[in-house]
């Protein structure tokens, strides 16, 4: 969408993801967005349209603060060390692929050693 009028680019930005959508047969998608304008809205509507087509959603947290309600089933964050974490919970990192991402955000300014990094993998390791 390219208003900046939200109710406006609300519907804009679900027409623009939704022909990529059906534009690529069944791949599936990441989405990004954050949370200063309608992007949350957007993917959960999105989501609920292709579930199966959306591996997940992730909200950087911009705002000091976000309502549950607008990031609900979406994942709600504040550095890409985070998403990394998830997706290696999800399957669609490995661990070191992760690892890595974690050491580009802190090269990029996030604070995190060592222990933080290998205790956000712990934390969202994928089940067994």
């Amino acid at each position: 969408g390219v208003s900046g009028i939200p109710w406006v680019a609300q519907p804009e930005k679900v027409k623009d993801v939704t022909g990529i959508l059906e534009a690529t047969g069944s791949q599936q998608f990441i989405l990004f967005g954050d949370s200063s304008h309608r992007d949350p809205e957007v993917y959960q509507e999105i989501i609920a349209t292709f579930p199966d087509r959306i591996v997940a959603g992730f909200i950087h947290k911009v705002n000091n603060t976000v309502s549950p309600h607008r990031v609900e089933g979406l994942h709600l964050h504040t550095g890409y060390h985070e998403v990394a974490a998830v997706l290696y919970g999800l399957g669609e990192l490995t661990r070191e692929q992760a690892l890595e991402v974690m050491k580009a955000a802190v090269e990029d300014g996030a604070e995190l050693d060592e222990a933080e990094m290998e205790a956000l993998l712990d934390e969202h390791a994928p089940a067994e």
